[in-house]
């Protein structure tokens, strides 16, 4: 009889883009704020503060602009804002 075992070894974390990284945990941060961009946003932006999630090549800034140019959200012109 084969008896069963297990092998650890280390972890080897995936190869993801730095929009793919942070756009997983944005997507964690909108349902815990129900929905709401800004503090999503908001706390991402302190997350990055903490454990350096961007670097001068991608920004939380930059990351919003992605979401943008990929259809994820798009910008609404409140009522008495100028362009």
């Amino acid at each position: 009889m084969k008896k069963s075992a297990f092998k650890f070894t280390n972890f080897k974390e995936p190869l993801l883009s730095p929009f793919e990284k942070l756009f997983n945990i944005f997507k964690e941060l909108i349902i815990h704020t129900s929905g709401d961009f800004d503090e999503a946003i908001d706390w991402l932006r302190e997350l990055d503060k903490e454990y350096q999630l961007t670097d001068e090549n991608y920004t939380i800034d930059d990351f919003i602009n992605d979401l943008l140019s990929k259809g994820y959200i798009s910008k609404q012109i409140q009522a008495g804002e100028k362009n």
